[in-house]
């Protein structure tokens, strides 16, 4: 791939391979115990619906939450995200700003109303995810390469968003689902233009782009 002869590079493939792996095989097990319990695997019919809450079913929606947590960067799978930027600023433009750390936070939101009263949903959605958003952010504030602060504020915008999508309200789920929208149409540009300074100041460095709107006006 990209810079695969950087030692960095291949430790942040396999890091976001690894996380993403596990996480995924972690939501298939428990999407595997889920829909025996409820007789079905169509989340319709599953949110619909709800299998009796037995430890069986708590254990297995903990493992679902920990393949969407770990696909959508929540602490404390959150690390994989931020080194995912040795890859060209297309490439981060696309994984930031589209489907695929969203598609977490997705899938939270659509099995909140079975599950938000499942014992174990709501300490670790709402903890987890505001942890992330606290964290992303404060990250975030402390670096000087630019396009790492917009990974740390995609990191703490997804915790926002998996505190909304997580709390099994008809009104925060709408306000993340408009969020979500908001952030694919305003990051990925954000993403682009860094490529573009990068491109033309030679640098990513926030302490040296000061009076870069002077110099590279166009």
């Amino acid at each position: 791939g990209h810079g695969s002869e950087h030692r960095h590079s291949r430790r942040s493939a396999l890091q976001a391979l690894v996380v993403t792996t596990f996480g995924g095989l972690a939501m298939l097990v428990g999407f595997l115990i889920i829909g025996q319990a409820a007789g079905t695997y169509r989340i319709s019919a599953i949110v619909a619906d709800p299998p009796e809450t037995t430890l069986a079913v708590c254990i297995a929606v903990v493992l679902v939450l920990c393949g969407a947590l770990s696909k959508s960067a929540i602490w404390p799978f959150s690390m994989w995200l931020p080194n995912a930027m040795a890859a060209p600023t297309p490439v981060s433009a696309y994984l930031h700003a589209a489907a695929m750390v969203k598609a977490g936070v997705y899938l939270v939101a659509r099995l909140a109303p079975a599950f938000a009263d499942v014992p174990f949903w709501k300490p670790v959605v709402l903890v987890l995810g505001g942890a992330t958003m606290l964290l992303g952010g404060w990250r975030a504030l402390r670096l000087n390469d630019l396009k790492l602060v917009l990974a740390y504020g995609t990191v703490s915008q997804l915790g926002f968003l998996t505190l909304l999508a997580g709390t099994g309200n008809h009104d925060a789920a709408l306000a993340a689902f408009a969020m979500i929208l908001a952030h694919a149409l305003f990051k990925a540009p954000l993403f682009l233009v860094t490529g573009i300074v990068d491109h033309a100041a030679g640098t990513r460095d926030l302490r040296q782009l000061s009076g870069v709107g002077r110099s590279l006006p166009y």
